[in-house]
């Protein structure tokens, strides 16, 4: 697809710089109706569609799905130029973040190294017990402290008692989750790029949103 298209991009007379092409390349396979499919500047795109470039040819019915790319395609061409009047009329407004959530980018990376982590540990936990012998019975844990009849009860080890919250709930020793979670600027931004559906939300988020948005 990017070589059909950089290909006719070029036939038609066009530049050569990567923000022409690539906001062409989202016009020409994007959804979006137009009249110029006769001028070489628009796709129609289907499952049919058989795309040539020197040779060779791509069947788009069995690779992607063909009309959720398009309409992602037509997305993204609103977008920027959208972003583009903005910037004509003159604010400072970023064009690839209209398209990419940087903050979600990032925490879904982060979660996902945690998740890989942990996958790990457990490969190398269950690699350790599956070495040993199956039927070589292992020791247990060796106690140090001997009990008799006539020992008293505050002579006795008091037990460990569990780490309880405010409302009485266990506390674990390891939430990876809430490790997970982004902090200090991260979750500003994150907390600033939500649309808020509660008023007071709204209200008490907008200085945020506007900042954020601004980036």
């Amino acid at each position: 697809m990017i070589a059909h298209h950089y290909k006719s991009h070029m036939a038609l007379g066009g530049g050569s710089s990567a923000a022409e092409i690539l906001l062409s390349f989202l016009y020409r396979y994007s959804d979006i109706d137009s009249e110029y499919l006769d001028r070489g500047t628009k796709n129609e795109m289907s499952e049919s569609t058989l795309i040539r470039c020197d040779g060779g040819e791509a069947d788009l019915k069995t690779g992607i799905k063909v009309e959720r790319c398009a309409s992602l395609f037509g997305v993204c061409y609103h977008r920027i130029m959208q972003r583009l009047e903005q910037q004509c009329h003159g604010y400072n407004v970023s064009i690839i973040g209209s398209i990419i959530d940087c903050i979600k980018l990032e925490s879904s990376r982060k979660i996902s190294m945690g998740m890989a982590a942990q996958s790990m540990k457990k490969i190398q936990n269950s690699s350790y017990f599956s070495d040993r012998d199956p039927n070589k019975s292992v020791a247990g844990k060796r106690v140090s402290y001997t009990f008799s009849k006539s020992c008293a009860y505050k002579d006795r080890v008091p037990l460990q008692q569990p780490t309880r919250g405010p409302r009485g709930s266990l506390i674990p020793k390891c939430r990876p989750d809430v490790d997970a979670k982004p902090k200090g600027i991260e979750a500003l931004f994150l907390r600033g790029g939500k649309f808020r559906k509660n008023k007071k939300k709204q209200k008490r988020d907008a200085a945020l949103n506007n900042f954020v948005a601004t980036w």
